[in-house]
Formats: structure tokens, C-alpha cells, sequence
């Protein structure tokens, strides 16, 4: 039930659903998309498809297309529709690509106008398409055979349901698988990018002590300079204070002395001034 109506094995018998699987081949017929994108606005877009088979095709588009929304697809050369279900949308590497988008018909048809489809088509139409409608005459029967005509609908009305049901579950399959995906795959990106910033903060802390650690050197060694300069200023400050202390006591200390020398001696003193 997972798989896409372009599967290549038709031999898988799991389910109805894939023995019903018709093959793919790749066809060009240009084709009109129409329905509500992601935002829910109504578009409608010409393009053309790459393969087709009696249960959908893929085709290039640029519309926002999510899997499991209902579209519908047209024939532009011979105005054939159908409904169909979104099943896949595989983005492509670059954002400007459209990207392509895989549709499944609700009913299986060959709206593509080929001319020798391949044998397992009728098949897949014959098994999945609706019981036709009785005939007008069919009508005017009696209660009885409406009543049978009546309860012959209720099967196709309930196959009809149950393979929408399918699709749709087969898309949110599609759709889990892929979300799966994104998580690893942003996972491991918000992984590397923190590994980077990791490693971008160590380089910037270490240079940031290596300039600390030269910035404290230079400021350490001029200020032992200038520590160096103070010290010596000082230190000849207080040599010549003590310099001029020391005079200033021997001055003091002699003092006397000289006095009483002086008294002793009065004639050196008078001769000294005769001489003068």
C-alpha cells in the first residue's frame, strides 16, 4: 500500500492495491494542474509529463504542492480530467528547479492519449474503474429492480472510498518517510554547525589570552620602569638629605670647639687680623 503507482515490479502481491499496479512508461503530454497549493490558494499550472501510466504520472511543476492534497489533472490535447492524489514531491538541489511532483487518479484511466498502452492497462481500468451506470431504460423498471440498482451502487461507493482512503494513507507514508529524512538530515547540520562554533570559540578564547597574557607583560614591565625610576629619585632624595643632616650636625658639634679655640688663642686671632 506504500508504494507508488510507478513501481517497477508488478509482481509484488501483497494487496489488491499492488496487483493492481500498471506499468510506467515515459510520455510527453502537455497537461494542466489546478487545484489549492499549501497556502490555499487556488492555482492552476501547464506543464507536461515525463512518465504516465494507467494509475498517474509525474510531471515538473512550481506550484506548493504537499502530499495527500487532491488535484486535478487535464489533458490539454483532447481535454480529458481527472481527479488525482498527490503522492510524492521530490525537491530538487537547486531552489530555482521545479521540482516533480508524482500524482496516483482516483480512477484509473488512460487520459493520456497514448495509442499502444501496455497490455496490464486495460486490466488495471477494467479492475479499478466503476461499474457503469445502469441505462436510462433501466429506470423505468420496476421497484423492485431500482432497489437492486440502488444496492449495486453501495459497493462502488464504498470501493470508491476505500481506495481514496489507500492513496491518502500511502501518501502520509510517503510523507512520514520524508519528514524522517529532513529531521536526520537538519539533525546532523545543527550538529556540525555547533562543532564549528565550538571550535570558532576556542580559537578566539586562546587568542584572547595569548593577547592578555602579552598586554600583562608590557604593562608589568613598565611598571617595574617606572617603579625602578621612582626608587631611584628617592633614594638620591634621601641621600642628600641625609647628606646635608650630617653636615648640619657636625656644624653643631664643633661649634663649641671652635668657640673655645678662639678664646684660647686671641693673638692668631688679632694677628690674623693685622695680616688682613
Amino acid at each position: 500500500m506504500g508504494q507508488s503507482p510507478f513501481a517497477k515490479s508488478s509482481s509484488a502481491l501483497g494487496s489488491p492495491i499492488n496487483r493492481r499496479r500498471s506499468t510506467r512508461i515515459e510520455y510527453v503530454v502537455p497537461i494542466a494542474i489546478s487545484g489549492r497549493d499549501a497556502t490555499g490558494q487556488a492555482f492552476r499550472e501547464e506543464t507536461e509529463t515525463i512518465m504516465v501510466s494507467a494509475h498517474g504520472a509525474n510531471f515538473r511543476s512550481r506550484s506548493r504542492v504537499l502530499i495527500g492534497m487532491q488535484l486535478t489533472v487535464e489533458n490539454l490535447l483532447d481535454s480529458q480530467s481527472e481527479k488525482a492524489i498527490c503522492i510524492r514531491v521530490t525537491p530538487q538541489e537547486n531552489a530555482e528547479d521545479r521540482q516533480v511532483v508524482a500524482i496516483q487518479l482516483v480512477i484509473p484511466r488512460n487520459i493520456w492519449g497514448t495509442k499502444d498502452p501496455p497490455a496490464d492497462w486495460r486490466h488495471a481500468m477494467v479492475a479499478d474503474s466503476p461499474v457503469p451506470p445502469p441505462p436510462a431504460e433501466a429506470l423505468s423498471l420496476a421497484s423492485a429492480s431500482a432497489t437492486r440498482s440502488s444496492r449495486a451502487e453501495a459497493p462502488l461507493i464504498d470501493g470508491l472510498d476505500r481506495r481514496v482512503a489507500e492513496i491518502t494513507e500511502s501518501a502520509l507514508q510517503d510523507l512520514r518517510r520524508q519528514a524522517a529524512l529532513i529531521a536526520q538530515e537538519t539533525l546532523r547540520e545543527f550538529e556540525s554547525c555547533l562543532k564549528a562554533l565550538e571550535a570558532g570559540v576556542e580559537t578566539r578564547m586562546a587568542q584572547r589570552a595569548e593577547n592578555t597574557s602579552s598586554d600583562a607583560e608590557r604593562s608589568l614591565d613598565h611598571l617595574l620602569y617606572e617603579f625602578l625610576e621612582q626608587l631611584t629619585a628617592r633614594s638620591n632624595q634621601v641621600a642628600a638629605d641625609a647628606e646635608e643632616d650630617l653636615r648640619r650636625r657636625i656644624s653643631e658639634l664643633f661649634s663649641p670647639l671652635l668657640k673655645m679655640a678662639s678664646a684660647a688663642y686671641p693673638e692668631k686671632k688679632e694677628g690674623a687680623e693685622i695680616k688682613k
